[in-house]
């Protein structure tokens, strides 16, 4: 487990974000509508505790280059929301 802090609440992360596959408002460029060398967005989540053994679901919103190789270490992972589940 990989221990974050998010607005002050300490988290445990297992470190194994998956692709939410949320259709983003319009805040964001979905893949779709990007073009090939254009930045789009996306969303991924994963499990999470707190220190009292309380379960959450991080997010984490990240942009990439479509038609980019994927390399995760070129992300900036930084939790933006959390959910309790």
């Amino acid at each position: 487990m990989i221990k974050v802090n998010f607005e002050g609440k300490t988290l445990f992360i297992d470190g194994q974000a998956q692709h939410t596959n949320a259709l983003l408002d319009g805040r964001y460029t979905n893949y779709m509508d990007a073009k090939e060398g254009e930045e789009y967005d996306f969303e991924m989540s994963e499990k999470a505790l707190d220190e009292q053994g309380n379960e959450y679901i991080a997010y984490y919103m990240l942009r990439d280059i479509k038609g980019s190789e994927w390399n995760s270490e070129n992300f900036d992972w930084e939790i933006y929301r959390i959910e309790e589940v």
